[in-house]
């Protein structure tokens, strides 16, 4: 069983994602901190395999705690929580280190992410995601394998990750697999690196 701490200060969204997760067989919240510095006194001592972050909390600059936490504590798994949908702000939380951007709202998928972080996956919420994949829209990248670009360009397509799997003949979990390797390969998370390669590959084809 994966074990999970949960930073929310949002008491009504504490509860009820402490009630499911705990309702699962492969996830158990084994402690819930309303604020980072709370957090951080125990995480050393509790050793969660993930822990949820809400980085709405207020006066906190959630990307440096985000940071903060990774240096720290690098073998753990983060997954945000957060109303946020401003571009710069989304890509700037996932340069950060975190593996999945979950949107709060009422179709907060909280077990399906843990799943998906579990097999190997980048769990996002749709917007997010599509914000991600549009960034690299109609390229191709050396830093991609041959099958890695070709569900890249499917992504794009808006094709979702059963389809990819029939049509390339493989398992979605493996499709997760490659995505996750694509987003750590591309440096996905950050808007700028994904511009500077979009513009490089122009330059190159240009060029020939």
């Amino acid at each position: 069983m994966k074990t999970i701490v949960l930073i929310e200060n949002d008491t009504f969204l504490q509860t009820n994602c402490t009630s499911l997760i705990n309702s699962s067989k492969r996830f158990k919240v084994i402690a819930n901190f309303n604020n980072y510095e709370s957090a951080l006194q125990n995480i050393q001592e509790l050793q969660p395999d993930i822990i949820l972050i809400d980085i709405d909390i207020p006066n906190t600059n959630g990307i440096d705690k985000i940071k903060h936490i990774k240096n720290i504590f690098p073998e753990i798994k983060l997954i945000i929580l957060t109303k946020n949908q401003q571009h710069k702000f989304v890509f700037d939380v996932l340069s950060s280190g975190v593996l999945g951007y979950l949107i709060k709202n009422d179709d907060l998928q909280i077990i399906e992410a843990l799943e998906q972080l579990e097999q190997g996956g980048a769990p996002m919420s749709t917007i997010i995601s599509r914000m991600v994949i549009e960034s690299f829209q109609d390229h191709d990248f050396k830093e991609l394998t041959k099958r890695e670009n070709e569900i890249l360009k499917l992504l794009t397509k808006g094709k979702s990750y059963s389809t990819i799997a029939e049509k390339l003949y493989v398992s979605r979990n493996t499709v997760k697999y490659h995505i996750r390797n694509i987003y750590e390969k591309l440096n996905v998370y950050c808007k700028d690196e994904a511009i500077k390669l979009v513009n490089s590959k122009k330059r190159y084809l240009k060029a020939g």
